[in-house]
């Protein structure tokens, strides 16, 4: 039953789920500091080969097995789990994350390349077992570090859905990655006859990119988006908002990178502290006690914005990760919504203005 691995099924979704499992090992080598480069191909007969140029996956070994490499056990042992190597550098995920073993045992053939040092290895498998045991390829690679992974899924197990890779799917993700990543660069390349495709992504402004994107062709009511970035509690928030002459409210939320279709606290946080925000300053500016007052829906309407939180023990509705349950993530964003987006309007009235004549258009 190969379809009780995948957290979203052996269907489409569950598919992309896996694939987008690697990009994220790949994306820990950007957010560690290790690695600004991914690449990702998808080849004519459907598989795929993701790299990047990060510190590449440990090749040594540890105890309590000193004669298994740590790739190995990466990609085979289900128990295997350390949260440092032995430098004491974080590993965060990668050492117990399951998609690795997942991957491994629906594949028919996964190759991992490493360079490290000039070094470069590689070890083989296939249907979840060490096909080729590690090797040193070449004691004299000149390239930069880093780590390789090619795979073609396992055609008896996924009976044709194997090459069912969604390009448009796969793109949408690659840009919300360089949107919450900025300054990382994503190379997509789509070999397919039916699919040739070829996407280089990148983002220095980050959450003012992913909102402008969210409202284009749209006519904006200001040019540049507002950004807010802050620590609270050890957890990491992003924002991203700009308005639109429109009546629409939209917004998208991440939690640790996992798009969250259904919000959760982090989005209750953020529209009870924007509401706030905008009713207090409407306030203060509504010395003619202006006759209508505009309801919370008017207030959002217009309004582009995207909500990305992170934080070290992220709690889910399910394991699809469509809802963040935490209750601490609502309280940080709260806060610093409240604190830095009050900075920021008193700062910038004509902004100010802007958003509240649009509240009052819409009532």
């Amino acid at each position: 039953r190969p379809g009780m691995y995948l957290p979203r099924g052996m269907n489409a979704e569950g598919l992309h789920w896996l694939l987008f499992e690697v990009i994220d090992n790949a994306v820990d080598e950007f957010e560690l500091g290790f690695a600004d480069t991914i690449s990702l191909t998808i080849y004519a007969d459907s598989a795929i080969t993701i790299s990047d140029n990060g510190s590449g996956i440990p090749v040594h070994c540890i105890e309590p097995e000193p004669n298994i490499p740590i790739i190995e056990q990466i990609f085979t042992n289900p128990h295997f789990v350390s949260s440092k190597d032995s430098t004491g550098r974080p590993t965060r995920k990668l050492f117990a994350l399951r998609s690795c073993k997942i991957l491994n045992a629906l594949s028919s053939e996964l190759v991992v390349e490493v360079a490290k040092a000039q070094n470069l290895y590689r070890i083989v498998f296939s249907q979840g077992q060490v096909k080729e045991q590690l090797f040193v390829v070449s004691q004299n690679f000149t390239q930069r570090d880093g780590t390789t992974v090619r795979f073609k899924l396992d055609s008896e197990i996924f009976q044709g859905l194997e090459t069912q890779w969604d390009t448009f799917q796969i793109l949408t993700y690659l840009q919300q990655q360089a949107f919450l990543f900025s300054g990382l660069t994503i190379h997509f390349a789509d070999e397919r006859e039916t699919y040739k495709t070829r996407k280089v992504f990148h983002s220095q402004n980050g959450m003012g990119d992913y909102a402008k994107s969210l409202a284009a062709g749209l006519p904006l009511l200001y040019e540049d988006p507002i950004v807010i970035t802050d620590i609270k509690d050890n957890i990491h928030v992003q924002l991203g908002s700009i308005h639109a002459d429109t009546l629409e409210f939209r917004l998208v939320a991440h939690a640790n990178r996992f798009k969250n279709q259904d919000g959760g606290t982090h989005v209750i946080g953020f529209q009870s502290a924007y509401l706030q925000v905008i009713k207090s300053l409407f306030q203060k500016q509504n010395t003619n006690n202006q006759a209508v007052i505009p309801r919370n829906t008017d207030w959002l309407s217009g309004l582009y914005m995207i909500v990305s939180v992170k934080i070290d023990d992220p709690q889910y509705e399910s394991n699809n990760k469509l809802k963040l349950l935490n209750p601490e993530a609502q309280t940080a964003v709260q806060e610093i919504v409240v604190k830095k987006l009050t900075e920021f309007l008193e700062q910038n009235t004509l902004i100010t203005k802007t958003i509240i004549q649009k509240g009052l258009k819409t009532a």
